[in-house]
């Protein structure tokens, strides 16, 4: 398994941001996290997520992600969708990742994706 930065794993599948503002660095666990948050998140600690599908819409891109290895699940995810913002439109936030994917979900639309992994460190 090759553990690469994200946007090596992007380039890698031969895909390209198709928005213009680009986000494809971070996994978000909590926006804006209180300070007991912060105090219980395993800061430094290494993760390694598995992209397992891709949700395109005309406002976001984004890939969806499980974590493999490291101190983190899904359930530390506020949002509950692990996922990486990819890309957005002029004028979206990254935040609207969250019900693009929450759509796609329910209408059986993410893209699934398979056998792209990449590591990444935790911040508070």
């Amino acid at each position: 398994m090759s553990r690469q930065p994200f946007t090596s794993v992007i380039a890698s599948t031969g895909m390209r941001a198709v928005h213009p503002r680009r986000f494809d660095h971070h996994c978000t666990l909590t926006f804006r996290p209180t300070a007991e948050v912060r105090a219980a998140t395993p800061a430094g600690a290494r993760v390694v997520m598995e992209v397992v599908g891709m949700v395109i819409t005309d406002e976001v891109q984004a890939a969806v992600v499980e974590f493999r290895d490291g101190p983190v699940t899904a359930a530390d995810v506020a949002s509950g969708f692990p996922h990486v913002t990819i890309s957005t439109a002029e004028g979206v936030a990254p935040v609207a990742s969250v019900a693009a994917i929450a759509q796609a979900i329910a209408q059986g639309s993410v893209v699934p994706v398979r056998g792209f992994f990449f590591e990444g460190v935790v911040d508070a």
